[in-house]
C-alpha cells in the first residue's frame, strides 16, 4: 500500500492485474514506427539471397537491383562466384549487400567448404571435406565456437574483397537453429555494429514459418535494439515453395496483405545460365524469382499502395536516431480480470503462449476520498492530474515493498 496519506473507497469486487512478457515491447508501435516511419506505414525489404553461388545467381541478383524492385542482396562467402560479385561491388559501391552467413552446401555435385579450413573447425565439415548439407548436421557436430570461428573468417575474408557488408543473415537459417549459435551471430553483430537479421515486431509470418526460431531470439530484441542496430517486424520466407507459374500473383497477394512495420520478404532471383540446372533442382524457382521481382506490374502496385522499400543500410542510418527500448518491458497488459475468471485465464495464456512469463497481481477498484487530511472534492490538483480524482481507480495491493521501490515516507501496511 501507498506510504502516503492516501484513502479511497473500495468498491466489490476483486479483480486481476496481469501483465506478459515475451521479450518485445507493446505490440502497437512497429518497429518502422520507432526508425521515424509513419504510422501505419508498410515498409519492405525486398532481399535476394545467395548472391556469390554461381554465375546465375549474380546475374539475377544484379538484374533484380537493377532493373526490378529488389533492394538488398547477401552474399554467400563460402562460394566460388564470390570473386564476380566482389568486381560488380566494386564499380557499385552503393548496393545494399550484406554477407549470407553460410554454415551447410546442400547442393550435391557443386559444394564449398568452410572460409576457416578444416583444421579450425572439423564440426562444420562433412566425410567429403564440405560444409554439412543439412541444418541437422550442422546442430548435431559443430560446436558454438566453432560456428563463431567460421562467422568471423566469412567476414574477414568480406573485408578483404573490400565488400560492403551492410548485415548478416543466415543461409538456410542454421544460426537461428540453436540458441548458442543464435547467441554467438548475434554477439557478433553488436560487436562489430553490424545489423543482423532479427524479427521483433508482430511477426505475423515468421511465427507461421519459424515459430521455434521466433521464440529463441525473442530475449535478444530489446539487446540487439539497445545495442545500436535495427530490428524488423517480420520476415516472410514462403517464397521458396511459391509454384514459379504464381510467383508474380503471390507476391502481388502478399505485398496485399502485409500489416504495418518492416517486412523482409526473401527471394533467390537467379538468371540460369545452361548450367544452372546441374547446380540446382530448383532452377525454375530461381527464375521465377527474378521475373516476379522485374515485372512491372509489381512496381506498379508497390507505387500505387504507397508501399516503402527500403534498404538495410538506411535502417541502420535511422537507429541512430531512435530511442532505446527497456531491457524489460512487458508484451501486453490484462487489466480487470474478475476474480472467477483467473485460473481459466492462466491456462489461456499457458496454451496460447508456453513460453511466456505472466506475472499477475490483486487489484482491487476504488476512488480517492481524501489525501493528507484533505477531501477529494476540496483538493486542488494540477490540470495534468485532476484525472486520478474523477472516476474509480484500479489499486494494485502487495504485502512487501515492490523490488526497485523504497519507502521514503511513513511506513508499508
Amino acid at each position: 500500500m501507498s506510504p502516503h496519506s492516501v484513502f479511497a473507497k473500495i468498491l466489490p469486487p476483486f479483480f486481476a492485474l496481469a501483465w506478459l512478457s515475451l521479450g518485445v515491447t507493446a505490440a502497437e508501435t512497429t518497429f518502422a514506427e520507432r526508425l521515424g516511419w509513419k504510422p501505419g506505414q508498410v515498409v519492405v525489404i525486398l532481399h535476394v539471397d545467395d548472391v556469390g553461388m554461381s554465375h546465375s545467381s549474380n546475374l539475377g541478383a544484379t538484374e533484380a537491383v537493377e532493373q526490378g524492385v529488389a533492394t538488398s542482396w547477401a552474399v554467400m562467402m563460402p562460394c566460388p562466384w564470390v570473386p564476380e560479385i566482389a568486381q560488380y561491388l566494386t564499380a557499385h559501391p552503393d548496393v545494399d549487400s550484406g554477407l549470407h552467413l553460410t554454415l551447410t552446401s546442400e547442393w550435391v555435385p557443386y559444394r564449398w567448404g568452410p572460409v576457416a579450413g578444416k583444421s579450425q573447425v572439423p564440426g562444420l565439415v562433412d566425410p567429403e571435406g564440405c560444409l554439412w548439407r543439412s541444418v541437422a548436421g550442422v546442430m548435431a557436430k559443430a560446436t558454438p565456437d566453432e560456428i563463431e570461428r567460421e562467422i568471423r573468417a566469412q567476414i574477414d575474408r568480406a573485408v578483404t574483397f573490400g565488400l560492403p557488408i551492410t548485415h548478416l543473415d543466415s543461409h538456410m537459417g542454421t544460426l537461428f537453429a540453436r540458441a548458442d549459435y543464435f547467441e554467438r551471430y548475434a554477439q557478433i553483430g553488436i560487436e562489430k555494429k553490424i545489423p543482423i537479421l532479427a524479427m521483433g515486431g508482430h511477426a505475423t509470418y515468421t511465427l507461421k514459418e519459424n515459430p521455434d526460431a521466433t521464440g529463441k531470439l525473442r530475449e535478444w530484441i530489446s539487446k540487439i535494439w539497445n545495442a545500436g542496430l535495427p530490428v524488423l517486424d517480420d520476415l516472410h520466407t514462403g517464397s521458396y515453395d511459391w509454384k514459379p507459374e504464381e510467383k508474380t500473383t503471390r507476391l502481388l497477394g502478399l505485398l496485399a496483405e502485409l500489416k504495418p512495420g518492416i517486412t523482409e520478404i526473401l527471394f533467390h532471383a537467379s538468371h540460369p545460365t545452361e548450367d544452372f540446372p546441374r547446380i540446382t533442382g530448383s532452377s525454375e524457382s530461381r527464375r521465377a524469382d527474378l521475373k516476379a521481382l522485374t515485372d512491372p506490374q509489381v512496381k506498379e502496385f508497390i507505387q500505387k499502395k504507397g508501399i516503402v522499400l527500403t534498404t538495410w543500410r538506411e535502417l541502420m542510418v535511422r537507429r541512430q536516431s531512435a530511442a532505446a527500448l527497456p531491457e524489460r518491458a512487458p508484451s501486453f497488459y490484462f487489466l480487470d480480470i474478475p476474480a472467477d475468471d483467473v485460473e481459466r485465464f492462466d491456462a489461456f495464456v499457458r496454451h496460447e503462449a508456453p513460453r511466456a512469463k505472466l506475472v499477475r497481481v490483486p487489484m482491487l477498484r476504488g476512488r480517492i476520498v481524501s489525501a493528507r487530511g484533505v477531501a477529494a472534492e476540496d483538493l486542488k490538483p494540477k490540470p495534468e492530474t485532476a484525472w486520478v480524482l474523477q472516476s474509480d481507480r484500479g489499486i494494485t495491493f502487495t504485502s512487501e515493498v515492490p523490488s526497485g521501490s523504497r519507502v521514503v515516507a511513513g511506513d508499508w501496511w
